[in-house]
């Protein structure tokens, strides 16, 4: 008789492994009321092995607490950045529009100087000559 392959066995015992975790959720949902006992007996002894008297009323509280919440969705809060670029992206016409009026405003600003700073030197070159005919 041959031996058997450890890649066979784990192999196995890794889709065993997965069907009694399946079977342990579908138990723990099936049965909800059974599971929130055994998570207060659990917290309820901890607390105890810890020294701590706390009332069952409070276990109990924070038990259902938990269980209210447990299957909520609750999405992390974008960071700064990223809202950022979001409201950049929703409003990209407005935002490509303010650019293109930005740059145009720009370029007319720098064309502006560009020319106030040719009529400054030219009236300057111009009284300087009129001053020399003198």
């Amino acid at each position: 008789m041959s031996e058997i392959k450890l890649s066979d066995q784990l192999g196995a015992m890794a889709i065993i492994d997965e069907l009694y975790h399946q079977q342990i959720a579908l138990e723990e949902q099936l049965n909800p009321s059974a599971l929130r006992n055994k998570i207060a007996q659990s917290v309820k002894q901890y607390y105890q092995s810890k020294g701590m008297d706390i009332d069952d009323a409070l276990i109990e509280k924070g038990v259902n607490q938990w269980f209210a919440d447990r299957l909520r969705f609750q999405m992390a809060k974008p960071a700064w950045h990223q809202r950022l670029l979001a409201k950049f992206y929703i409003n990209r016409n407005i935002f490509i529009i303010a650019c293109l009026l930005c740059a145009i405003a720009w370029g007319g600003y720098a064309t502006l100087t560009s020319y106030t700073e040719k009529w400054a030197q030219q009236a300057l070159v111009a009284k300087q000559q009129a001053e020399s005919r003198r």
